[in-house]
């Protein structure tokens, strides 16, 4: 939730990029709404006049979803969801379980809307990879998995800029974590430097063990934060594992580039916005492992495309 508090001087008027060189997208947001929950955990209704990117910051811990005509996914402290006119509110839900929360809370819903114009060509979207000792994306391995990204992305007109590589020190060679507890992903996020306005962070990690409602694990093939990332919430970030869970093995495993990047676009595909899809035959399958999962939709190129994280190639 690194973006969070930094996120708040935005809205309050304080705009700075880290390295002082890149735009950040989300520095030109303009305050919409300050607004409460009531006891049902609903905030006040907004009326959204056109289609727009709103963004939401809450307290830290807070976690809630966009409802209404423009219902999204939940979040843990920020949230960035892309909405079409119409009436919508937020809904405080429990950070366990996804279910709504009935509680009020005074304090603490702030909204803005982020002005943003998709791009008409070729597109671009900066990448950062967080590199733990647990994975074998090393060497010349980075620039194999960005040129075969981009051939996973082409067919949105949209070019993947690696921006830099990290390496992570200290992490765990297992997290386990929850779709709205993710405190052992953001721990990941805190062993690296700051966040870079409108780059989207990808951690190669350990084996990752996603907990259901009950407390079951189960390894997952990779993890996006929330579907529409980029507003500074938990876990806001690409997480692909670099070890086998069921493996006994202290080194990481083999690094299968066409195979990894087909998974780092799935989840990509997920922080700009985009949910699984039915069916089967495209990118964001449910199991994109499936040999017909490939290719991105019309609609869903055009969705892409619309995050504030997207701009136009040079």
């Amino acid at each position: 939730m690194r973006r969070v508090a930094s996120s708040l001087l935005v809205l309050l008027g304080c705009v700075g990029s880290p390295d002082g060189a890149r735009p950040d997208p989300l520095a030109g947001a303009e305050p919409l709404a300050v607004s409460s929950f009531d006891a049902t955990g609903r905030s006040a209704p907004l009326v959204i006049p056109s289609a727009t990117t709103l963004w939401a910051l809450a307290g830290p811990d807070e976690c809630f979803a966009l409802a209404g005509d423009g219902g999204g996914f939940a979040a843990r402290g920020a949230a960035l969801d892309r909405v079409e006119a119409g009436v919508v509110h937020y809904q405080r839900v429990r950070c366990d379980t996804g279910t709504p929360l009935r509680e009020a809370l005074p304090a603490g819903l702030e909204v803005a809307w982020v002005p943003h114009e998709a791009p008409t060509g070729r597109a671009r979207l900066g990448l950062r990879f967080l590199v733990t000792e647990h994975s074998a994306v090393r060497g010349a391995v980075p620039a194999e998995l960005l040129a075969a990204l981009a051939a996973e992305l082409a067919p949105a007109d949209l070019e993947p800029e690696l921006v830099a590589t990290v390496s992570l020190h200290g992490a765990p060679a297992e997290s386990r974590f929850g779709d709205l507890e993710t405190e052992a992903l953001d721990a990941l996020l805190a062993l690296g430097p700051p966040a870079i306005p409108g780059v989207v962070d990808v951690v190669f990690a350990g084996c990752l063990q996603r907990e259901d409602a009950l407390g079951v694990p189960s390894a997952v093939l990779g993890f996006t934060g929330r579907v529409g990332g980029g507003g500074g919430g938990g876990a806001d970030a690409v997480f692909l594992p670099g070890r086998r869970c069921e493996s006994f093995a202290s080194e990481p495993a083999p690094v299968d580039v066409d195979r990894t990047a087909h998974l780092l676009a799935h989840e990509l595909g997920h922080f700009l916005g985009l949910p699984h899809s039915e069916g089967g035959g495209d990118l964001m399958a449910t199991n994109p492992q499936l040999a017909t999962a490939r290719g991105l939709t019309p609609a869903q190129v055009a969705r892409l495309r619309e995050h504030p994280f997207v701009r136009p190639a040079p």
